[in-house]
């Protein structure tokens, strides 16, 4: 009830709530665990499942942390709705299909094959998209702190596994496009890059 009341000073930022709520219920369990206090306290009535409440805690905080990344990985989802529902892990071309073959031949130097502006376009967007909501999530989330050296190598390691490997495809996929003159501006970041910012989180 403590922590709950506490979190509200957070109630500005949804993101760093659930991680204050997180850092102190796997602290909780944790101590429990590591003194041995976790028996004595399951002997009283009320407090039996108190290992399977904590554990239930602290998987819903962390999918609240890590809802966080949506708005960033929903910029390089061939399809949004895949993101929102997670109901695949197949991602359909944005592009006709006899377009998005010929974009591959291209990147293999076997085509003249040109995009339309509005592919072009569309590509600048994504790219465009996923770097501004990209830095916005590390400019705010290098402030937060996670103490447990556990738990923060455990939240960077699903962070890269989630974020990398979606951009991956899409980088993988129009890195070598001719969608641009300056793709520098546009492909700021590679996948080691941004793999290697996210290690820097939580420290």
């Amino acid at each position: 009830m403590t922590i709950e009341k506490k979190s509200e000073m957070y109630n500005y930022d949804e993101t760093l709530k659930a991680i204050f709520k997180l850092n102190n219920n796997y602290y909780i369990l944790k101590t429990l665990r590591k003194s041995g206090l976790l028996e004595i306290v399951s002997l009283y009535p009320r407090c039996a499942e108190i290992e399977s409440v904590y554990e239930d805690n602290i998987g819903s905080y962390k999918r609240k942390y890590f809802d966080s990344w949506n708005k960033v990985t929903i910029h390089v989802m061939d399809n949004p709705m895949n993101q929102r529902t997670g109901a695949s892990q197949h991602y359909a071309s944005t592009l006709p299909h006899s377009q998005s073959m010929n974009i591959g031949l291209s990147a293999a130097g076997g085509s003249s094959f040109r995009l339309k502006d509005k592919d072009r376009q569309m590509i600048k967007d994504k790219f465009s998209s996923f770097n501004k909501e990209f830095e916005a999530i590390y400019n705010t989330q290098m402030n937060y702190a996670i103490p447990d050296p556990d738990l923060r190598k455990e939240l960077k390691d699903e962070n890269i596994r989630i974020v990398v490997s979606k951009y991956n495809l899409f980088y993988d996929k129009y890195e070598k496009v001719a969608f641009t003159k300056n793709p520098h501006k546009y492909i700021k970041y590679n996948p080691d890059h941004v793999a290697e910012k996210i290690n820097t989180f939580f420290d």
